[in-house]
């Protein structure tokens, strides 16, 4: 009698021949085998496959006929049974995956990998668009090598261009944009050109976080060297596929607001570089995110030139002029240009002075109450805006597209439209970093901080009399409410209490020369 110890320390020097032989000449219970999973030499056919047939020719007894039954009926499934009808592993995973049971999937799959190699085209992209739907890192990660896999073997004819971008907007959605913008790479290798509208949404997930911000500079400077200096002929009909990929203007504007928030603005530069040799349409939008580079790259001369296309911009918004001006400023900050930073605010101060003259001209034609009530609904009106655009962002982050909708929306309108709210945002938080301009019924308007900023420049220039002629200007067409509430005041004040009793003195002193009245609360 072969004990079954004996039997597993010799599995494998058995062929499926000799492991029947000495089941039936030993009398030895076919059912044991079966719950043992007896392994044989890897050089014969499947043990199953020599068991169906063994059984079948020879006359057996009733109890080993049974012990087929129970070995095929078994619902763990051993690997004897799946080795014999690899369909029917795809068709476990197929089910695995409708139940949602990912765990179950993959190790089915990997079964299948095993025995018989990649599953058929459909499971293999079925199993990566699941996997990117769970959202969840673990299954990202391996529906991500699974591709890296298939590329590796030559295999890429298994991977469809759809279940591949939509792995990639899963990925960078979860914050993992190198795998993500590894995928989107290869498409293009593959010449599976992804369109801009769907990649714009990659990029734009991955433009969320700093290394993100970096990789998706990257790749769009990738994809614009093919188009630039027409390189590529768009009358072509061959090139279609190609064209629907170049970069345009919400793609361009994400990976430079992107560097702009996370500081690599030398990134930015390269990018500004090429817009022009790849076609890029240049909005307001656009003319608003190279003003703020050409302010932290301290190109002032850049800035000049947008200057004149600013002013004429019919559809400048309020914001958007603001975050011009500003840049602007701060440059000339930035070069130490006294004179044309101290320029720019006065005349902010003039146009804030005629509009208010305007004003009360129009107070007398209009009935001050419905004046109020008019600008209370304008307010209302704002702050029910920003509150529903904060809701949308929030539903948007949350939300996740479907596969299937992914594949129904061929002109991928759905992640073009989170592509340019994640780009609002962004354009957002670059607006909030304004702090220098404000504006008042459309008027621009220095704030306190600026004029702080100047005054501190001029002190530590030591130029106190272009201080004097400044702030004497500033009063004249900015008059406080008394002598005590005027900027000149408000500075000897301010060096005062930072024991700056000189530059104090040395401002008193120019005050006089200029023939400035001061009162005695100066001095005490």
């Amino acid at each position: 009698m072969l004990s079954l110890r004996r039997l597993r320390h010799q599995y494998s020097l058995l062929s499926p021949p000799q492991l029947l032989s000495v089941v039936v000449d030993d009398g030895f219970n076919a059912s044991c085998v079966c719950k043992q999973q007896a392994q044989v030499s890897q050089t014969y056919s499947p043990v199953c496959g020599f068991f169906d047939f063994s059984l079948t020719k020879l006359s057996m007894p009733r109890h080993t006929e049974d012990f087929r039954v129970r070995f095929f009926s078994n619902t763990t499934g051993t690997i004897l049974v799946q080795a014999r009808d690899p369909a029917k592993l795809c068709i476990g995973i197929e089910n695995a995956i409708d139940e949602n049971r990912l765990d179950d999937a993959w190790k089915l799959f990997e079964q299948h990998m095993h025995m018989e190699g990649f599953p058929p085209k459909s499971i293999v992209n079925l199993l990566l668009a699941s996997f990117g739907e769970s959202l969840d890192e673990l299954w990202l990660q391996k529906a991500h090598g699974l591709v890296e896999q298939a590329i590796e073997e030559s295999k890429q004819n298994l991977l469809e261009k759809e279940s591949l971008l939509y792995l990639s907007y899963a990925l960078a959605k979860c914050g993992l944009p190198v795998p993500a913008s590894t995928i989107l790479r290869k498409l293009i290798q593959m010449e599976q050109y992804p369109p801009v509208a769907a990649w714009s949404a990659i990029l734009a997930y991955m433009s969320r976080i700093a290394p993100g911000a970096y990789l998706a500079a990257e790749l769009i400077l990738e994809i614009g060297y093919l188009f630039q200096d027409n390189r590529v002929d768009p009358r072509k009909k061959s090139n279609a596929p190609l064209i629907a990929m170049k970069p345009n203007t919400t793609a361009v504007n994400i990976a430079l607001a992107a560097c702009l928030l996370f500081g690599t603005t030398r990134k930015a530069e390269q990018l500004l570089d090429m817009i022009p040799r790849i076609g890029v349409k240049i909005n307001t939008a656009l003319l608003i995110t190279m003003a703020h580079i050409y302010e932290r790259n301290g190109r002032r001369e850049e800035l000049r030139k947008l200057q004149r296309y600013i002013d004429e911009a019919p559809d400048l918004s309020d914001i958007q002029f603001r975050q011009f001006y500003n840049c602007l400023l701060m440059c000339h900050l930035k070069f130490g240009d006294l004179d044309s930073a101290s320029n720019m605010v006065l005349k902010m101060f003039q146009r804030a002075k005629e509009a208010r003259n305007s004003l009360a001209t129009a107070k007398l034609l209009f009935n001050a109450n419905s004046k109020s009530s008019g600008e209370q609904v304008s307010q209302e009106t704002l702050n029910a805006i920003e509150s529903d655009g904060s809701e949308t962002k929030r539903s948007d982050k949350d939300s996740m597209i479907s596969y299937e909708e992914l594949l129904r929306d061929r002109k991928f309108l759905k992640l073009d439209a989170e592509a340019k709210e994640i780009l609002n945002g962004l354009l957002e938080k670059l607006h909030m970093q304004v702090e220098f301009i404000t504006t008042e019924r459309g008027i621009l308007q220095p704030t306190e901080k600026i004029l702080a900023k100047l005054v501190k420049a001029y002190l530590e220039a030591g130029k106190m009399k272009e201080l004097v002629s400044f702030l004497i200007n500033v009063e004249r067409e900015d008059s406080p409410s008394s002598n005590d509430d005027s900027t000149l005041i408000q500075v000897i004040n301010s060096c005062i209490s930072l024991g700056w009793l000189d530059q104090a003195h040395d401002v008193l002193d120019e005050m006089r020369l200029a023939g400035v009245r001061t009162g005695s609360s100066v001095y005490t």
